[in-house]
């Protein structure tokens, strides 16, 4: 009798696990299907058009080129570097980053501002 506990158990997660496992494909395949359609009306991102890549940069750029721009910055190496690998500065010099908070030693929660319906 337990033997057909058992079976029965067994039987149970194996359908929960094809279950899970048929939402998961159905899920992927409708994001799939999303994201075609996002990316066949416009670029679904706010960067400049020059870090663009793929069909987003043809699509943005068309047949702009791209002129860029060399700073020179009066500082030390090491004071820049350490401007520049502290996130929570961000802010202050990328327009679109409105905070950074570190969570911890490795990980940070960003806000950032995008076009209203992006994610």
């Amino acid at each position: 009798m337990s033997e057909n506990r058992q079976d029965q158990g067994s039987n149970s997660r194996a359908w929960i696990g094809a279950g899970l496992a048929a939402a998961t494909l159905g899920a992927a395949f409708v994001w799939g299907r999303k994201m075609q359609s996002e990316n066949s009306e416009e670029a679904s991102s706010d960067a400049p058009p020059h870090v663009l890549r793929g069909n987003a940069a043809k699509e943005a750029q068309g047949d702009q080129t791209f002129v860029g721009k060399t700073v020179t910055i009066g500082k030390p190496r090491q004071e820049i570097y350490d401007i520049w690998k502290d996130f929570t500065r961000f802010p202050s010099f990328m327009e679109n980053v409105r905070q950074v908070e570190p969570i911890d030693e490795s990980r940070s929660e960003w806000l950032i501002k995008g076009r209203p319906g992006a994610t």
